[in-house]
């Protein structure tokens, strides 16, 4: 994807693919068309929340809520915007610098170039461009609280149901919104009647060293289409994507379907998109890259993403497990479920650092904790195998006769028993 951020003009006069959403809406009128909810868990993010706000008060759409959820932050800056944001009911492009103005915030360009992304939702704001030119965008603010530190999974399922907008959208507090993202979402909402809206993103950084290529995230998906998901569960349901804040859907879609993330965890995203597919009926990807997700050092996931955290992958498969067995497409999915395990343990036997401390009890772990994930479904592996147990395992796997999940038993027993005398023993 493309780095390259126009400003808000050139974005309102974008129509690569903006042209099929051409279609415009027939009110003249902010407060008729959908309040939507942007949803944004907060965690000692100070340094790079304001910019977060200002990315959804510089929206072309104009009828928004913004809730921010405080996950038992302790940072001061933190603490003291969202204290001032609380005295507010209503952010617009007018209003936005003055709340903070009294507060003194850290120089974040420290390279001496703002990017090009914190320029162009500066000149959004200045311009107060909107898809209807009579009505500039209101955002009206609330502030929650978390007494204690639950996770971004659970912010955002306190967010959800303290939300009143007709559809949601999901932000982390160090990313952005291109300022058109939400207007080309719900457009695509209504022209292609999708129950779940995907859009794309790209990596910026204020460090322009930084390599924008790790932990990129997209959806992997046929763009441009709707796509049922009973097609997609078939042929692709751990190949989609890994993120919740790539979407918009219905609040009511969120609820009926029961959509919320697992609380106390690391990576819920992940097995929230399976279960996602699993209970929508079509999802429609549209490739505009209007989620700027900004990567930088003290990330949780650039921090310990190849660490001892990486056993809680292991946790993620179990959820994913539980969510598949309970769903009408077990059958369907069962084998690429098993697949996708080996391919996880596989991927991380190799791509661990060798440096990581305790790298073998890290990995003897997240064998042991995908283990139970394959005994979920009904593939058992050995963490002592045996030469015999090998040999009949390899054979097994290859022989025509045998069932397909049967032969996935075997290739199970085999493939881990291999990637565990090579990595664990």
């Amino acid at each position: 994807m493309s780095n390259t951020v126009p400003t808000a003009k050139e974005e309102m006069a974008h129509n690569v693919h903006e042209s099929a959403v051409a279609t415009t809406t027939t009110t003249s009128n902010a407060a008729e068309l959908p309040l939507i909810s942007v949803i944004v868990p907060v965690y000692n993010t100070g340094a790079y929340l304001i910019d977060a706000v200002k990315s959804v008060v510089a929206q072309t759409y104009p009828n928004l809520e913004l809730i921010l959820v405080d996950d038992a932050s302790s940072d001061e800056l933190t603490l003291k915007l969202l204290a001032a944001y609380e005295q507010v009911d209503v952010l617009t492009p007018d209003n936005i610098d003055k709340i903070t103005a009294q507060i003194e915030l850290p120089s974040l360009a420290t390279y001496g170039v703002l990017p090009k992304e914190i320029v162009a939702v500066n000149d959004a704001l200045k311009q107060k461009v909107s898809m209807l030119p009579d009505a500039p965008t209101q955002v009206h603010i609330r502030v929650l609280h978390s007494a204690t530190n639950q996770g971004a999974g659970e912010g955002r399922n306190i967010g959800v149901r303290a939300s009143t907008g007709s559809y949601l959208l999901f932000m982390d507090a160090d990313d952005l919104f291109a300022p058109q993202l939400i207007e080309h979402a719900y457009k695509t909402k209504l022209r292609t009647s999708a129950e779940v809206v995907l859009f794309a993103n790209h990596n910026f950084s204020y460090d322009p060293d930084y390599d924008l290529r790790e932990q990129s995230a997209s959806w992997n998906i046929e763009a441009n289409k709707l796509l049922p998901c009973v097609d997609i569960i078939k042929q692709q349901l751990f190949n989609v994507g890994y993120t919740v804040w790539g979407c918009l859907l219905s609040r009511q879609t969120f609820i009926d379907k029961d959509l919320f993330l697992a609380p106390h965890v690391i990576f819920e995203d992940n097995d929230w998109v399976v279960r996602m597919v699993l209970r929508t009926d079509s999802l429609y990807y549209t490739p505009f890259d209007g989620y700027w997700r900004l990567m930088h050092a003290s990330q949780l996931t650039a921090v310990d993403y190849r660490g001892a955290r990486v056993v809680n992958l292991g946790d993620m498969l179990q959820r994913m497990v539980t969510d598949i067995k309970a769903s009408p497409y077990y059958a369907q999915a069962r084998n690429s479920c098993i697949e996708s395990a080996l391919d996880l343990f596989g991927y991380w036997a190799q791509k661990l650092k060798a440096d990581t401390p305790n790298k073998k009890q890290v990995l003897q772990e997240l064998f042991s904790r995908i283990s139970v994930a394959l005994a979920m479904l009904g593939a058992s592996v050995s963490c002592n195998p045996s030469w015999f147990y090998m040999q009949w395992h390899h054979i097994g796997y290859k022989l025509p006769w045998l069932s397909a999940a049967s032969r996935s038993n075997h290739h199970a027993a085999y493939r881990m028993a291999r990637l565990y005398l090579r990595y664990c023993k």
